[in-house]
């Protein structure tokens, strides 16, 4: 027994709801990924105030602040991969199913500035917290 047969337009209209909810959902994890990566960061940073002392106590938390530096490449690497799927099924929806007057309305957005962004701000944490750890300040 197979599946139900659905119209075109029908099936256009599940695509693109898939296609924009995941995409919206993935951007949501990247934020997420930025956001923690930057806390864990700072919370690196800060215990390394009092607890950074010897050399191994160092290289302990320099793995940690690799470790979130690591899991946060991890999931942008994999969102990214995701975002490309998606991106794709969006763009044959709209070159498929929408008339090619409306087409204009669905331009590609800059998502680079935002990527640098997002990248730069986990990058200059790192930065700061390895600096922090190895009391490369005063």
């Amino acid at each position: 027994m197979g599946y139900p047969r659905i119209q075109p337009d029908e099936a256009a209209k599940l695509a693109f709801t898939d296609a924009s909810k995941n995409i919206a959902d993935l951007k949501s994890r990247q934020w997420q990924a930025t956001n923690f990566s930057v806390l864990g960061l700072v919370a690196v940073a800060t215990f390394s105030q009092s607890h950074a002392g010897r050399c191994w106590q160092k290289l302990t938390i320099t793995g940690f602040a690799v470790g979130i530096l690591a899991g946060y490449v991890a999931v942008m690497w994999r969102c990214n991969r995701n975002l490309g799927k998606f991106r794709t099924r969006l763009k044959a929806v709209v070159d498929n199913w929408i008339p090619d007057l409306a087409k204009d309305l669905f331009g590609i957005v800059d998502e680079g500035t935002i990527e640098r962004i997002a990248w730069g701000w986990v990058g200059v944490a790192f930065v700061f917290a390895l600096l922090d750890i190895w009391k490369c300040f005063g």
